[in-house]
């Protein structure tokens, strides 16, 4: 069985760079600048992430606010129906009340009738 070859030694500017003691000066300026890049994206996604919080919070409450129009509307639809057949009920206790009093008269002038 055959292992692999390793490379050898290490090449001395390639540890002098990962020592942080770079032999290239230009190096260290994109390392640093690397890590401020790094620091600031994590600071706009806790950013972000806070912004889809509060998003999230307005949704739900314009999904409530649309719920709670939603009602409003059945409820006046709901009203409107009751004063339709509230409406209905007064025509039908008016012409009760009118068929009451004829049957009422029709029964005096009967009644007198027969007393005569």
């Amino acid at each position: 069985m055959r292992t692999p070859k390793t490379p050898g030694k290490m090449p001395s500017d390639m540890t002098s760079t990962l020592a942080g003691d770079s032999g290239d000066k230009t190096i260290v300026p994109m390392i640093n600048q690397i890590t401020e890049l790094q620091q600031q994206v994590e600071q706009l996604q806790h950013q972000l992430d806070i912004s889809n919080k509060n998003l999230d919070s307005k949704l739900i409450k314009l999904n409530q606010a649309n719920r709670r129009d939603e009602l409003l509307a059945d409820d006046g639809t709901i009203a409107q129906v009751n004063i339709a057949c509230l409406s209905s009920l007064v025509q039908i206790v008016t012409t009760l009340s009118a068929l009451i009093i004829l049957l009422d008269s029709e029964f005096c002038r009967k009644l007198k009738n027969l007393k005569s």
